[in-house]
C-alpha cells in the first residue's frame, strides 16, 4: 500500500511523520481502476473481435518482482500491430533493522505504462517481429536487497524513455500462445534520493540518463477468437 509522508523537521536531530489518509489513497486506486475498466469496455464495444485480432498477455518475470501486470494488443493491418501494457506495485515486504538500527520497510512501489507498435516479419501474432517502444512511470523503491543500490537508500521520482525490441511468438494452443522479447533503449530519469528507515535524510535530486537493456520478458498470452 503506497505511503506518503510529510515531514516537517523541528530541529536538525528530530522530526514528526504525518501519515496521508488511508482512505483517500484507496479511493484513488478504486477511482484509476473503474476508469480503466470503463474505457477497456468502451473499447471492446466499438473494435470487432474477430479471430486474432485481439489478445491479452502477462509478463511471467515481471510477476517475479511481484508486480501484477497486464498487457492488451490488437492487430492494426496484416503485418502491424499496437499493445499497452501497465504494471502496478504497491506491496510492502517485511520490515527490518538496518545495521544502524533503524526500522527499514523494503517496497518496490510503482507504475509503469508501456505503450508498443509491433512490426511482424509473417503476419500478426506469428513468428518473428520487431517493435518501437515507449515507457513513463513513476516509483517509490528502496530497502530491498536486490539490486543492491536499493539496500540502504530509497529512491522517489519519474521515468521515461523509448527504445527497440526484437521478438517471437510461439502458439501453444488453439487459443494460448508464449511470447519472449529483449529490447534496448534511453530512460530519463528524475528522483529524490534518501537514506533508508524512518525519517531518513534527503540526500538530494538527481537527473540521470541511462542507455542499455530497457525490457526482457516472457509473457503468457490468451487469445481472444
Amino acid at each position: 500500500m503506497w505511503r506518503r509522508y510529510y515531514v516537517e523537521f523541528a530541529s536538525t536531530d528530530q522530526c514528526v511523520q504525518k501519515m496521508s489518509a488511508i482512505p483517500k489513497n484507496i479511493l484513488r486506486r478504486k477511482k484509476i481502476c473503474v476508469s480503466f475498466l470503463w474505457m477497456l469496455s468502451i473499447f471492446l464495444y466499438h473494435f470487432p473481435l474477430r479471430a486474432q485480432n485481439f489478445n491479452v498477455s502477462t509478463d511471467l518475470l515481471y510477476w517475479a518482482t511481484s508486480t501484477p501486470n497486464v498487457e492488451i494488443e490488437l492487430r492494426l493491418a496484416p503485418r502491424y500491430s499496437f499493445s499497452t501494457s501497465i504494471g502496478y506495485n504497491a506491496f510492502d515486504f517485511r520490515n527490518r533493522v538496518g545495521a544502524n538500527g533503524v526500522k527499514v520497510n523494503p517496497k518496490l512501489h510503482h507504475w509503469l505504462a508501456v505503450p508498443e507498435v509491433k512490426y511482424w516479419f509473417c503476419r500478426v501474432f506469428e513468428r518473428h517481429y520487431v517493435s518501437l517502444q515507449a515507457l513513463f512511470g513513476k516509483f517509490n523503491a528502496g530497502g530491498v536487497r536486490f539490486p543492491v543500490f536499493l539496500k540502504d537508500r530509497r529512491y522517489e521520482g519519474w521515468c521515461a524513455g523509448a527504445g527497440l525490441n526484437y521478438g517471437y511468438q510461439w502458439a501453444a494452443g488453439k487459443s494460448l500462445g508464449v511470447e519472449a522479447s529483449v529490447g534496448i533503449g534511453y530512460v530519463y530519469m528524475c528522483y529524490d534520493k534518501y537514506v533508508c528507515g524512518a525519517c531518513g535524510k534527503n540526500l538530494g535530486r538527481f537527473n540521470r540518463n541511462y542507455f542499455g537493456p530497457t525490457n526482457i520478458s516472457v509473457s503468457f498470452i490468451y487469445y481472444i477468437r
